[in-house]
């Protein structure tokens, strides 16, 4: 069996001696790669099936499995898996996210000189009747940390290295707040220093597909088939027959043995309706003429005279796993295929950089990257 340090695992964590259900049909782990795990029937019995850790988690999110940990262990013998922790370098942290631990340090170093000079005592009562005082120390601490980062941008601009910066002063303001959250962000200071302070407000939520890539092919090709027609068909048709679709594909999976695929509901199917090309949705149930006159820009447009006058750039940070199913590019591609392009890690988020020529709309150039730099464009 493959095994994986723990602190390489993802948020949610499945064990050898681990048992799962889903839907119904009950799971341990066989073994685990780089991106999902593999799963064999806790029976004994039928095929082994494979599962990302973002589609577990998108599950178990759901509520949807549930796990049972170290179950197949003896009572004696279970124990506790602890996760690791990462180093967070401050500098590479977007503007925002900098901005947020900078202020919670200038209000840690405002309370500790405040409580060095005997002006606050380290409780509730005494730290709220000071949050004033604390907040106004503060802004004096960023207010510094503001004019040595200016006069560092100004040296730069006087080298020919930045843009000159534009005139006026900054004024940087700092909220109160609950005398436990300050006390706290203490202790973490003491024990880990400035990056100890670093949140994870900006890792929030699931960025995957709700959906395994099987699923997000059956619904995108049913959504196709069914409403691009020239009948125009509603929503609710299309999704009767997304729903006609799914049955019929699980049926077939359950003679083979397998998990039935989720239904996806009908805001599911709105929202991959809502996906489709504008332009393409209009040709096909309106046909061209009518597509043209409606897309065409209002007035003049982007005068742009000849090719290459003038090109635009831009970035997109996309779910490649999810265009690639929903296009049906995925099944082209063999396991090993998809390893030796990279896309099996299921944990990345991948760029797409694009250069499109304004004249003749021709993507002059795409590169995929999961670091977009300058070189990159």
């Amino acid at each position: 069996m493959n095994q994986i340090p723990n602190n390489q695992f993802p948020p949610f964590t499945v064990g050898p001696h681990d048992r799962l259900t889903i839907e119904g049909k009950v799971f341990r782990l066989a073994y685990a790669t780089n991106a999902a795990y593999v799963l064999v029937s806790a029976e004994g019995d039928g095929v082994a099936e494979t599962f990302t850790f973002a589609h577990l988690r998108r599950l178990n999110g759901a509520g949807k499995i549930r796990h049972e940990i170290e179950a197949f262990l003896p009572e004696g013998l279970r124990s506790h898996r602890l996760g690791g922790t990462q180093a967070v370098s401050i500098a590479m942290l977007p503007e925002g996210h900098r901005k947020r631990v900078q202020i919670r340090h200038a209000m840690v170093q405002a309370y500790e000189d405040m409580l060095a000079e005997a002006k606050v005592e380290p409780n509730d009562d005494s730290i709220e009747s000071a949050m004033t005082e604390i907040c106004k120390r503060a802004e004096k601490y960023l207010a510094e940390e503001v004019d040595l980062q200016r006069e560092h941008d100004a040296e730069l601009a006087k080298q020919g290295k930045k843009r000159k910066m534009p005139g006026g002063t900054t004024r940087v303001s700092v909220v109160g707040v609950h005398p436990r959250t300050l006390r706290k962000w203490r202790t973490l200071y003491r024990a880990g220093g400035k990056a100890a302070l670093v949140d994870r407000v900006a890792g929030r939520g699931n960025r995957s597909s709700f959906y395994s890539a099987g699923e997000n092919a059956l619904l995108m090709a049913t959504v196709r088939k069914s409403y691009l027609h020239p009948n125009r068909p509603t929503i609710a048709i299309t999704v009767q027959d997304v729903k006609d679709a799914f049955a019929v594909e699980n049926e077939a999976r359950v003679a083979k043995g397998l998990s039935p695929l989720r239904t996806p509901s009908r805001e599911a199917v709105r929202l991959t309706v809502k996906k489709l090309d504008r332009f393409e949705t209009l040709v096909a149930r309106y046909g061209a003429k009518y597509a043209i006159s409606k897309m065409r820009p209002v007035g003049r447009g982007l005068e742009v005279s000849r090719p290459l006058e003038r090109v635009e750039v831009d970035e997109w940070k996309i779910d490649l796993m999810t265009i690639l199913a929903q296009s049906g590019l995925l099944a082209l591609f063999e396991h090993e295929e998809l390893e030796a392009l990279g896309l099996t890690d299921a944990k990345g988020r991948w760029w797409l950089v694009a250069a499109i020529d304004c004249r003749t709309r021709v993507i002059l150039g795409m590169k995929l990257t999961k670091d977009p730099k300058t070189s990159s464009a």
